[in-house]
């Protein structure tokens, strides 16, 4: 025999059962994937005297397997100013299910020093020449 309900007749009999049934949703524990974190050290340097630069750089962004976009905070901004020394910058992004990702790296400012012919003999205490160099100077302009 067959039946002799509709489908609309079938639908409304069996919509009680539907609510029976437990939803079990799906734990998300994949974090965001960052994308573009700049590399461990950026380096710039300033000359003697002067205290501090603005630094910038390109953002990092994540995506997450949700579709949602996750939130970020950081540390710091593009274009903030940074004293000479070594700073570390974090970037952490978060998703709704409370999976974290961190994007961290160091913005490092260094202090030029000049020999008298304006020559660039090492920055912030890293000799960039041989340790030599300035004891042949000496020697040369004294003339030995």
């Amino acid at each position: 025999m067959l039946p002799t309900e509709t489908p609309l007749q079938l639908l409304y009999y069996l919509t009680p059962l539907l609510f029976i049934l437990p939803i079990v949703p799906l734990e998300d524990t994949v974090p965001p994937v960052i994308r573009d974190c700049p590399v461990s050290t950026l380096t710039v340097n300033v000359p003697t005297g002067v205290p501090s630069r603005p630094v910038t750089w390109t953002e990092p962004t994540a995506t997450d397997n949700s579709g949602e976009t996750p939130t970020v905070t950081q540390s710091h901004q593009p274009g903030d100013i940074f004293p000479v020394g070594t700073t570390d910058v974090s970037y952490t992004f978060s998703d709704m299910s409370g999976n974290d990702a961190i994007c961290s790296f160091s913005v490092e400012v260094g202090k030029l020093s000049y020999d008298r012919q304006g020559h660039t003999l090492f920055r912030q205490g890293i000799i960039t020449y041989p340790k030599i160099l300035p004891v042949i100077r000496k020697i040369y302009l004294k003339g030995i």
